[in-house]
């Protein structure tokens, strides 16, 4: 905020340009302080990067340090509407051929039709068993006990649909199909395979459970001739085989059917399926690229910051011992040989070729030959459970960004003196700032004064000089 004075008034003289000019060469020292705090806050900056670029790094290699990746694989199929497969870690590679001969399937057993879903269909209980039918349906065994619905004289076919739903784990749920016919209750087993077929017992309010009329029409134990409901579809197992070999699930998901994959069937096959399993190689081509990605984004931005431009102004960094110690530290993580891998010793045997500059580019033929043995990649790396695994890789990364991160790190050194040499820096702004602001307020207390008397002597002036002019005129 400028300065509103009225200095020189008194004595005649700038004193506020001469008062300005004082105070701006002694505030010079002060804008070289914050020219040399801007230059430190920079460089703070840069390793504030570099300690993101190197923690970046240490992720990427972290996730190169795990058997999940290279124990990983995948699965295919040449009909997934058919039948779709799915691999988890560990699964063994391999082709196969799978058919399906028949698909799993819930119980279903519908009413005759009603005039419509609010009509009445009399007192009366329904008793539910969960079980198996034999093949036609003439023998029936239970798995459970018994559950029973009381059915009111007044209730409705709907009412009678949200009795059966209202019950916990009764294993059966109701709906109801309306068509020209008529309503229609329809009964479906919750879940599929022989085990979870349903017999509906009917005591009917008349008096005759075996009738097609009332209550009775509900009924469905056709081993006691009570079957006045229609099996539309029986419940049944999921059937095929795999390189020949009989297969039965209840369900049409089959899991670890094959050691580590799981199949599900989606229709019924005229001809083999082949499930192709393999290994993962695109997760870990991904995680391979993640890793050079990180390594050259750290390599990079060390050799920008570093580096010397002949005829422009010098670098953040250039000369900077931390970051030139940093970098050739980084260097020597690829350079080093390694015995975690009887296969793999050097990282130019995998595909990772360091150029000139310092960054990896990655050869896509030799990484992919190196994929072909993937626990040997594994162990090349350091993952768990290898050889020697100490000197894999991602540890040699480890170690080094230990060192540099860590709460006693070298770069955690750095940034905390440079920190401090901001903050010793800002405290002499502030001391010689108000050594300014006292000699500021100093100066203009000094010509006020000087102003004052002035104006005092010049008003005494015009006072003696108008006296001798009376005095000649007398």
């Amino acid at each position: 905020m400028a300065t509103i004075s009225s200095l020189g008034l008194g004595s005649g003289l700038d004193s506020e340009t001469i008062v300005s000019k004082l105070v701006a060469l002694e505030k010079q020292p002060i804008t070289d302080l914050q020219t040399a705090a801007g230059k430190l806050q920079t460089k703070l900056s840069s390793f504030g990067k570099i300690q993101s670029y190197l923690d970046s790094l240490n992720s990427a290699a972290s996730a190169l340090n795990g058997s999940t990746l290279w124990r990983g694989s995948t699965a295919s199929s040449s009909n997934s509407s058919a039948v779709q497969a799915t691999s988890s870690t560990g699964s063994s590679a391999g082709a196969y051929a799978v058919n399906v001969s028949q698909l799993a399937s819930s119980q279903m057993a519908a009413t005759g039709a009603w005039s419509s879903s609010t009509s009445t269909v009399g007192a009366g209980t329904l008793s539910f068993d969960i079980g198996s039918w034999n093949a036609d349906a003439t023998s029936f065994s239970a798995s459970g006990s018994t559950v029973s619905i009381d059915i009111e004289a007044t209730d409705t076919l709907e009412n009678v649909r949200d009795k059966i739903n209202a019950v916990d784990n009764l294993g059966v749920s109701a709906s109801i199909v309306n068509d020209a016919n008529g309503a229609r209750l329809v009964l479906k087993s919750d879940d599929s395979g022989t085990s979870h077929g349903f017999r509906v017992q009917v005591s009917d309010g008349d008096g005759n459970n075996a009738d097609a009329a009332g209550l009775s029409m509900l009924a469905y134990d056709p081993a006691n001739g009570a079957g006045v409901m229609t099996r539309t579809q029986a419940a049944q197992n999921a059937k095929g085989s795999i390189n020949g070999l009989e297969v039965e699930s209840e369900t049409n998901s089959l899991s670890n059917v094959i050691d580590g994959v799981s199949l599900t069937f989606g229709s019924v096959t005229t001809s083999a399926v082949s499930v192709t399993v393999s290994n993962d190689t695109d997760s870990m081509k991904s995680a391979v690229n993640s890793f050079v990605n990180a390594y050259n984004g750290l390599m990079g931005y060390l050799r920008d910051q570093t580096k010397y431009v002949e005829g422009s102004t010098s670098t953040n960094l250039q000369g900077d011992r931390t970051a030139i110690g940093l970098q050739q530290q980084v260097r020597s993580i690829l350079a080093a040989s390694s015995s975690a891998s009887s296969a793999f010793v050097r990282a130019s045997e995998i595909g990772l070729d360091v150029q000139k500059d310092g960054t990896i580019k990655l050869n896509d033929a030799k990484l992919s030959s190196a994929l072909a043995k993937p626990d040997e990649l594994r162990k090349f790396f350091g993952a768990d459970g290898a050889t020697a695994g100490e000197d894999g890789l991602t540890q040699r990364v480890a170690d080094v960004a230990k060192g540099w991160l860590d709460v006693d790190g070298s770069l955690t050194a750095r940034q905390q003196g440079l920190q401090k040499l901001i903050d010793i820096n800002q405290d002499r702004q502030d001391a010689m700032q108000k050594r300014v602001d006292a000699m500021e307020k100093r100066l203009r207390a000094q010509y006020s004064a000087l102003d004052t008397s002035m104006s005092q002597l010049s008003t005494l002036q015009n006072y003696v000089e108008q006296q001798i002019t009376n005095w000649n005129k007398s």
